[in-house]
């Protein structure tokens, strides 16, 4: 459940901080519109999760935040149509002490007829491809695309089944 919502434009993952603070008012209006926006999301878990929304961008990120608001895990949705979005790769990075910077890091890409590639990045951050597997169960990558702070199915962390129950709002 979410306990607590900021809003802003993009979140610097380096700095921990937004580029640009939003009203709800403001975002809620980006929302409308489908322009790019930001919610910080704190969870009563105390988790955090930074959900970067930019339907008419084709993407919807979500970021999994560690306790020094660095990502530690991503997912990317892309839109199917005007209601629905696909979970089309996630990421995991691993990070030394106080660094700000992943040291190794895991991603992997999925098509909806199954097919995944893993992959990682050599030391100029181009892709390497380690293997591809088919076919993967997606049937569970499948959202509908979220009202406003009704983000609680694409926030959720446990993809192998679908969401049983979502609470809609948040505070």
């Amino acid at each position: 459940m979410i306990k607590r919502i900021e809003y802003g434009y993009r979140w610097n993952d380096y700095r921990g901080a937004w580029a640009t603070p939003y009203s709800e008012r403001r975002a809620r209006q980006h929302h409308v519109t489908r322009r790019i926006y930001t919610a910080l999301i704190e969870q009563h878990d105390g988790s955090l999760v930074a959900l970067e929304l930019c339907f008419a961008g084709a993407y919807c990120n979500v970021y999994f935040l560690d306790d020094q608001k660095r990502c530690f895990m991503c997912y990317t949705f892309e839109p199917i149509d005007e209601d629905r979005l696909f979970l089309c790769s996630t990421g995991n990075a691993e990070y030394e002490g106080e660094s700000r910077v992943s040291w190794r890091g895991i991603s992997r890409s999925y098509d909806r007829d199954g097919r995944v590639k893993t992959f990682t990045s050599d030391p100029q951050g181009k892709p390497v491809v380690l293997y591809e597997e088919e076919p993967a169960d997606v049937r569970f990558h499948y959202e509908p695309v979220p009202a406003f702070k009704e983000w609680e199915s694409i926030i959720r962390r446990d993809r192998s089944r679908p969401a049983l129950r979502v609470i809609p709002g948040g505070t």
